[in-house]
């Protein structure tokens, strides 16, 4: 709750972390690839380009895993790629990414309905399936409640199975969201939802709310973002 208050009560942007670098670098050239004939070492040529470039900016010099990202890029941009080549090109998106959204009513009235939007890594029409990349250290064995809250407003928006496709540097493998699971994640959207809503209307104060609210010194949020704790302590 904290780092949600930090970023939308006080407007004080997280810095970007290494693994989530990666895993742009890593989106950069399996899209290019998935959307191409381009060849696999065309495609890490392309992911390694903005990687490097970021990984110069003075926020990352001092990251002593900056090679070993690296390395992971080059491994994870052909195992994800060898993954999603035999289901075809994915239907191209306009204005550069699908936005999806839903209306999530949480009460009757004026005001009870809460617009969540999104965006598809890749969406395949004719199937029809959609499909997130994910790029992570280790592999899941089953959804985390916040990805499955993230698969389930995808199906609910597009009306299409969604696939996550989950990749390390050594492996790749698929996760799908079942009809119980997406009932019970948008039950949890909806109550957290209420639950937000009757958090805010305690104050207009957004600093006092922030530093009110829970915080989880664990979050990935969190990760060289020292700076922000002022904010929360």
């Amino acid at each position: 709750m904290s780092a949600w208050c930090v970023r939308y009560l006080i407007n004080q942007r997280f810095p970007s972390g290494g693994e989530a670098e990666r895993g742009k670098a890593v989106e950069i050239g399996v899209s290019h690839g998935v959307f191409t004939d381009a060849s696999d070492q065309e495609c890490i040529d392309l992911a390694l380009d903005g990687f490097d470039r970021v990984m110069q900016l003075d926020e990352f010099l001092r990251f002593q895993k900056r090679d070993e990202w690296r390395d992971q890029v080059i491994a994870m941009v052909p195992m994800a790629l060898a993954e999603l080549r035999p289901l075809g090109r994915p239907t191209p998106p306009e204005g550069g990414q699908h936005e999806i959204g839903i209306a999530c009513r949480f009460r009757e009235g004026e005001g009870g309905t809460v617009h969540i939007k999104g965006f598809l890594d890749f969406y395949y029409k004719d199937m029809p399936l959609v499909v997130d990349l994910k790029t992570t250290g280790r592999m899941p064995g089953a959804f985390s409640q916040a990805h499955a809250i993230q698969a389930s407003i995808y199906a609910k928006a597009m009306n299409a199975p969604v696939k996550f496709l989950y990749v390390t540097p050594k492996k790749a493998a698929w996760l799908e969201i079942t009809p119980i699971q997406i009932e019970i994640s948008l039950g949890i959207v909806k109550d957290t939802v209420k639950r937000l809503e009757r958090f805010l209307s305690l104050s207009e104060d957004g600093k006092l709310l922030t530093k009110s609210a829970s915080h989880d010194p664990s979050s990935f949020y969190w990760r060289g973002a020292d700076h922000l704790l002022e904010h929360v302590a």
